[in-house]
């Protein structure tokens, strides 16, 4: 005969998973409690009957409690089983997970070794492109010795792809700042007294103040004190960055050869030695090309202008 649990997930949908475990276990725990109010109901309901006349009430209810705690404890028995199932569930889909992480790394093996086929053939085209540019720079370099009239200096061909030109300083705005002191104090011009400035016939700055002040000069009843102003000229700008010159590819690549004791392809041809870990070269060669400079700052000036510039 088959047991709770085989009915159970007979008619459940396959494939059976620790999930759909986890969902029979939850409808048990719910068949518990009822099955736990039941026994304390026939409990009541028994000790209810202990008075009454007929002694059959009080046997039907004792029998009560009897199927009533065989259901708790059929419940118990459902959970205990049901938690053992889940447990065996979990470890059966951990395995198949590593399982399939297995199957994957032996075939990355496989395509790793079919691709390391590859690599002589694609080491010399390497090569070949190294040296070629490798004597270029050399055939550059003596002819910039040596130019011939009217003639400028090469850039060699390495330099002009990867290289980066210097960046000029560049303006991106320019803001004049004015202030307004008196003369014979230094004290500043508030800024609601600004527009009472004017010119005399000698071009001297003069605020007009009804304000008494015997030793201003008066006009039309009114004081007017000197005055001067003091302009402050700020310049925000990109600063200038200096021209960028990688390292020599033929100085940066080392190429070994495949097998044990093989000689190298390419050995770096200077002290210069760049060798970046797999992941940073799989992680450049899948970004576009960007500045490996650091960003522009941007900063400014700040200057006080002559009065001959104004």
């Amino acid at each position: 005969m088959p047991s709770v649990i085989e009915r159970i997930f007979k008619s459940a949908k396959p494939p059976v998973t620790a999930a759909t475990v986890r969902v029979e276990i939850g409808k048990a725990e719910t068949a518990k409690r009822r099955a736990e109010q039941d026994l304390a109901d026939a409990r009541h309901e028994y000790e209810a009957s202990l008075l009454d006349a007929d002694p059959e009430v009080t046997t039907r209810a004792r029998g009560r409690i009897s199927a009533a705690e065989a259901g708790v404890d059929r419940a118990n028995a459902l959970i205990a089983a049901l938690n053992a199932k889940f447990r065996d569930e979990c470890e059966a889909e951990a395995e198949a997970e590593r399982a399939e992480a297995y199957d994957a790394a032996v075939a990355a093996t496989a395509k790793a070794r079919a691709a390391l086929k590859k690599y002589p053939a694609a080491a010399r085209a390497i090569t070949a492109i190294l040296q070629e540019v490798a004597e270029a720079e050399q055939i550059v370099a003596r002819a910039n010795r040596d130019l011939p009239a009217g003639r400028d200096p090469l850039i060699a061909a390495e330099l002009s792809v990867r290289g980066l030109p210097a960046d000029r300083r560049e303006t991106i705005e320019v803001t004049r700042t004015i202030k307004w002191y008196f003369s014979d104090t230094g004290r500043r011009v508030a800024e609601d007294q600004v527009s009472k400035i004017d010119r005399d016939e000698k071009g001297h700055f003069l605020l007009s103040d009804e304000r008494v002040d015997g030793s201003a000069p008066f006009l039309n009843g009114r004081v007017r004190r000197p005055v001067y102003r003091e302009v402050i000229e700020k310049t925000r700008f990109n600063e200038a960055r200096p021209a960028y010159e990688p390292d020599r590819l033929c100085t940066a690549v080392r190429l070994p050869g495949l097998m044990p004791g093989e000689p190298h392809y390419w050995r770096p041809a200077g002290t210069s030695e760049v060798l970046g870990a797999l992941a940073e070269r799989e992680k450049a060669a899948a970004s576009a090309p960007r500045d490996p400079r650091q960003p522009r700052r941007v900063d400014f000036v700040a200057r006080e202008v002559p009065e001959d510039e104004l």
